[in-house]
């Protein structure tokens, strides 16, 4: 009997050895990135020329670093030419009246340009997703410039502002394919 109790308070110990062992813990000021993209769709994979659709962005993101801690979450995009951010779409998505959000954008002599949204506790503090499984969902809508079947656009999250450089490779957390068509012409059904 005695060194059954012996065993079980040796496995006691060395389970609490292992619970409390320095470096198994996570230090909300570590330089992890715990900002990420989940999900990122268009409402239409397919639009015409002179159309527009919406991007649908859900998130994660460290709730311990944006309310306790103060640090917001950057949400990046990469656009290329042939679309266009249509000013004032963009919203953080909440249950009752979404809360607008302005970008930084910055375009590229190549044409490309990134929308840099900087998301706050204000932002954030009542931010839902419709689907459930992630922290939050910000949505705007782009419009289709010109035809193009192999149109990208890349979005990561971070923790902190992470300077991008127009000649340098983006990396993104995810990427999403869209295909513009050519515009449709509009048929005068008067002359019939």
């Amino acid at each position: 009997m005695r060194k059954k109790c012996i065993s079980v308070v040796s496995m006691l110990v060395a389970l609490m050895g292992l619970v409390m062992a320095p470096g198994c813990g996570s230090d909300s000021n570590s330089s992890t990135v715990t900002a990420r993209i989940l999900s990122f769709l268009f409402e239409q994979d397919t639009i015409a020329v002179g159309e527009s659709t919406v991007v649908r962005s859900q998130f994660s993101f460290d709730a311990g670093n944006v309310f306790s801690d103060d640090q917001p979450v950057y949400l990046l995009f990469r656009l290329p030419p042939q679309v266009a951010f249509r000013t004032g779409s963009a919203e953080v998505q909440r249950p009752v009246v979404d809360d607008k959000v302005n970008p930084q954008i910055d375009l590229c002599p190549n044409g490309d340009f990134f929308l840099s949204f900087r998301l706050d506790e204000d932002d954030l503090a009542a931010a839902s997703n419709p689907s459930g499984d992630a922290d939050a969902e910000l949505a705007f809508t782009i419009d289709a410039l010109e035809e193009a079947t192999g149109v990208v656009i890349e979005a990561a999250a971070r923790d902190a502002n992470t300077p991008f450089i127009c000649d340098r490779t983006f990396v993104p957390d995810v990427a999403a394919g869209l295909r513009i068509s050519p515009a449709v012409e509009e048929t005068d059904d008067s002359s019939m």
